[in-house]
């Protein structure tokens, strides 16, 4: 096993036990819990390294400010709460 391939496991590893320990006190809904599911799993087949080559950097740059103002108008507006908002933006 190489050391990317090594660091990949143990990333999804952690990201993976950490939104269980979240799920299991019930604070995210079933909803929540399927699409990061299908992301997770989604992003462990997905190429980064072709991906990366292939999107502008613009377009990376408005995609991060375009989640900052999601999280900004989801702890306004639709959950209302810190935490939640925060482990929806972690997505």
């Amino acid at each position: 096993m190489t050391f990317a391939q090594y660091f990949k496991a143990s990333s999804y590893c952690l990201i993976a036990s950490g939104f269980l320990a979240v799920a299991s006190t019930g604070a995210i809904d079933r909803i929540s819990l399927a699409f990061f599911a299908s992301v997770l799993i989604g992003s462990w087949f997905t190429d980064t390294d072709r991906l990366r080559q292939k999107i502008p950097v613009w377009m990376l740059n408005c995609a991060a400010v375009g989640s900052l103002l999601f999280f900004a108008a989801d702890i306004r507006l639709l959950s209302r709460s810190f935490w939640s908002a925060l482990c929806i933006l972690s997505f």
